[in-house]
């Protein structure tokens, strides 16, 4: 798992996020009680989000000090990037990775609990997402690594094809796609 969260953040820049929210004030969609602040991408709540993918998170340091929360969920993997000194909890990241694009559906209930989270936030960056998506479905195997600014916020695409000397095929679909949306100011990008 940390290997992932390592090669998705190498391949894409980190997502930003939201205000603070206790698990008793959050709505059952994870987002921030009504009182609270509205960020770019909504805020972190660790229980809210446990209960929302039916999962637990880990965590990893990455650089400059940001905490990287990671959960697998079947064959997706699930991160949220916070600063650890902002008491808003503010999401920095968000990223869903796909660890079989052949096996997907884009009605999996991972992948919706994924985009509600930031559907009112930023619907023009998750239908950019979904478009892309949709678009790679029909033609799995093209690598595809692009990024798109939605004012303050970058959606990005990518897949990585796994290099193997034994593997005849070095055309074959990837095996790994992700897409992101982050706060590009926050991430100095």
């Amino acid at each position: 798992m940390a290997a992932v969260a390592l090669v998705v953040a190498a391949c894409s820049a980190t997502p930003a996020g939201s205000g603070t929210s206790s698990s008793a004030d959050a709505s059952p969609s994870g987002w921030p009680a009504a009182s609270e602040p509205t960020t770019l991408l909504g805020t972190f709540d660790l229980d809210a989000y446990k209960t929302l993918f039916h999962s637990t998170f880990t965590t990893a340091t990455v650089e400059g000090g940001l905490i990287r929360y990671v959960t697998k969920v079947d064959d997706h993997n699930i991160e949220f990037m916070v600063d650890p000194n902002d008491e808003t909890k503010a999401i920095i990241q968000s990223t869903f990775t796909i660890d079989d694009i052949t096996a997907f559906e884009s009605s999996d209930t991972a992948l919706q609990a994924w985009l509600s989270l930031t559907a009112d936030l930023q619907p023009d960056a998750l239908e950019w997402i979904k478009t892309h998506l949709d678009d790679y479905r029909a033609a799995p195997g093209a690598e595809m690594d692009i990024r798109e600014r939605f004012g303050e916020v970058d959606a990005g695409f990518f897949t990585l094809v796994p290099f193997s000397f034994d593997d005849p095929d070095p055309l074959a679909p990837a095996t790994l796609v992700g897409f992101f949306l982050e706060d590009w100011q926050k991430l100095g990008n």
